[in-house]
C-alpha cells in the first residue's frame, strides 16, 4: 500500500472516476492490484480515497501522450511541461476509485504522528502509520 501526493485538482478527477491514468516521472514497483492512497495537497492536505493499479506504463513521450491523451486530464501543453527534459515517463492505469466519505486530514495525522511529512511523490505505508490510516480507512 502506498500513498500518494497529488494536486487537489487531479485527486478530485481520480476518486469522481474522471481520471483513467496518473502520470508520473517516476514510479516505485508497481503490481497490478496495489492498493494507492490518495493525498491531496495543498489548500486541502487531506486523504480524500484511493484507487488499485492495473497497469504500469514506461513509454517515450510520443507514445506515452497517444496512450493518455483522453484519460489524463491535462493538455498536451501541461503533458510537455510536467515532462520537461525527460525522454520517457510513466502511466499508471487507474482502476476500482474510491472516494471516502470523510476526509483525513493532515493535521489528524500530526495529532497522531507529529513528525509526519506528505510526500512528494509516494510513499510505502508500514508500520504504525499503515495501521493507523487503514483503521481510519476501515471506520469511514
Amino acid at each position: 500500500m502506498y500513498l500518494i501526493s497529488l494536486k487537489p485538482r487531479y485527486a478530485k478527477f481520480i476518486v469522481e472516476g474522471i481520471k483513467s491514468y496518473e502520470l508520473r516521472r517516476w514510479v516505485p514497483n508497481l503490481n497490478r492490484n496495489s492498493r494507492i492512497i490518495i493525498y491531496a495537497s495543498n489548500p486541502l492536505k487531506a486523504i480524500i480515497g484511493e484507487f488499485k493499479v492495473n497497469n504500469v506504463y514506461k513509454l517515450p513521450l510520443d507514445k506515452l501522450w497517444n496512450l493518455v491523451s483522453k484519460g489524463a486530464c491535462l493538455s498536451h501543453e501541461e503533458f510537455l511541461n510536467y515532462f520537461r527534459n525527460m525522454k520517457e515517463g510513466y502511466a499508471i492505469e487507474i482502476k476500482d476509485s474510491v472516494r471516502y466519505e470523510r476526509y483525513l486530514y493532515l493535521k489528524e495525522i500530526r495529532e497522531v504522528f507529529p513528525d509526519f511529512t506528505p510526500p512528494v511523490d509516494f510513499l510505502r505505508l508500514k508500520g504504525s502509520l499503515k495501521r493507523f490510516i487503514t483503521s481510519f480507512i476501515e471506520s469511514s
